[in-house]
């Protein structure tokens, strides 16, 4: 069993930030079930959608219009499923887990089969290091680590 790693989030908010109620049911991209079942998606996604940033701010705004999903999901997740070894237990997505936002686009750079540069070409590599920019700025060394096998109270999550 692998230890618990300390990982970075990137975004401003934790994730469940990024939703809103609808009819009584939560809802909102923040909630998608593959934020925890994919390494590192989050942060690639805070990287690549600059949707994310009109999310926090919703407030009186018709919840029914709130987005439950954007036409990079499909390329962000493969890529955080992309492999950085040869056996292929370390992903793309570990990488932006445990690095910063700068430290983690250095890393990749050089990469030429990224799902998302295959998609969108070099649109995606300019948006990712304006945002990747703006968040070490913003966040600075307040880049949040997060151990997610604790919950809010420090318990180990079973």
């Amino acid at each position: 069993m692998e230890a618990a790693r300390k990982k970075f989030c990137w975004s401003f908010a934790p994730r469940d930030a990024y939703a809103t109620v609808y009819n009584g049911v939560p809802m909102g991209i923040g909630l998608l079930p593959v934020w925890e079942a994919v390494p590192g998606a989050w942060n690639i996604f805070v990287l690549t959608s600059e949707l994310i940033d009109t999310l926090l701010p919703w407030g009186a705004k018709d919840p029914g219009q709130f987005p439950v999903t954007t036409v990079a999901l499909p390329a962000v997740i493969g890529t955080a499923l992309q492999p950085v070894d040869d056996n292929g237990l370390w992903t793309i997505g570990h990488l932006a887990e445990t690095s910063r936002p700068l430290q983690f686009l250095e890393a990749i750079k050089h990469r030429n089969d990224l799902f998302l540069m295959l998609a969108f070409g070099e649109a995606w590599w300019t948006v990712a290091c304006e945002r990747a920019a703006v968040l070490e700025r913003t966040i600075g060394s307040n880049i949040v680590h997060v151990d997610f096998s604790k919950d809010v109270a420090g318990m180990a999550v079973q």
